[in-house]
């Protein structure tokens, strides 16, 4: 499972691998160009390229069984190290090591926009290494389970996000990955989709599976990981059970501030938090 120099490494022949072990990041590095095009008073100067340091000296393992929550600001790097451990975009530095290729299911994944539902669906099946002969079976799986009907008839741009988000996690799923990362794909779906998902996502776990969960709803990391990874500035700073990990980050966007998007997600949490707290207190007191 060889992507690149800097791709993944597959250690599912290792004679003697760490028990349990299904992932492992060492010291990961990323970076993008970028154009920089300064302006002095009114004339724009030549622009030049900078690198843009987005991961830096990253290290993990992960074991089976485990729901690894991921948060931090936008900006912070949440998805783009997913990105990287799953062999979307390159690495500069450090390794990836898996047991088998990790499969990302994100809102901005790839489908093709121009090619219908089915048309998606048989691309990614394939893309799994899913048998022609089983691609009618499989096919109709899918649809089952994202519930789309008609709509798979239509182009992809046709469909909303939270129905792309269906499709998507219904093609990811389909066949138990033993290692599944979800970027924000979940937080456009209704909640009886959300409800499904998760007994899918149990499904992964219960075959010694591994997941990773980005997403600005810090509840259900709370209420759904068994660990959680709190990034910052491309790097790790918290890596423990998800509640004390949340906490400490709730905490830091008080002091510091951050995005819009990030500062109502700490503030709903604590909100909610604090209203199951009064709840607990009253039913103590009568």
């Amino acid at each position: 499972m060889e992507f690149s120099e800097q791709g993944i490494i597959d250690m599912s022949n290792e004679s003697v691998p760490p028990p349990h072990l299904t992932l492992r990041v060492s010291n990961l590095s990323v970076a993008y160009e970028t154009r920089l095009t300064p302006k002095k008073g009114k004339r724009v100067s030549r622009s030049r390229r900078i690198s843009n340091q987005v991961i830096e000296d990253v290290s993990f393992d992960a074991h089976a069984g485990q729901f690894i929550g991921v948060v931090g600001a936008n900006g912070s790097g949440k998805s783009t190290l997913l990105k990287a451990v799953a062999g979307f975009i390159p690495h500069q530095g450090g390794s990836i090591t898996a047991i088998s290729q990790p499969q990302l299911l994100s809102v901005s994944a790839a489908m093709r926009s121009g090619m219908s539902g089915w048309e998606n669906i048989t691309l990614g099946c394939l893309a799994l290494g899913i048998r022609y002969s089983e691609l009618e079976q499989v096919g109709d799986e899918i649809a089952e389970f994202c519930e789309l009907g008609s709509k798979l008839d239509l182009p992809i741009k046709a469909l909303s996000s939270g129905e792309k988000a269906r499709l998507q996690f219904g093609i990811a799923t389909v066949r138990t990955p033993r290692i599944l990362m979800i970027d924000e794909a979940l937080g456009v779906g209704d909640k009886r989709f959300r409800e499904r998902s998760v007994q899918r996502m149990n499904k992964v776990l219960e075959n010694t599976g591994t997941i990773f969960f980005v997403s600005h709803s810090l509840e259900e990391v709370a209420r759904l990981c068994t660990r959680a990874l709190w990034l910052v500035d491309g790097q790790i700073v918290a890596d423990d059970l998800p509640k004390a990990v949340v906490k400490q980050y709730v905490n830091w966007v008080d002091q510091h501030g951050a995005d819009k998007k990030s500062t109502r997600a700490a503030l709903r949490y604590r909100s909610l938090r604090q209203a199951r707290k009064a709840q607990r207190l009253d039913l103590e007191n009568s």
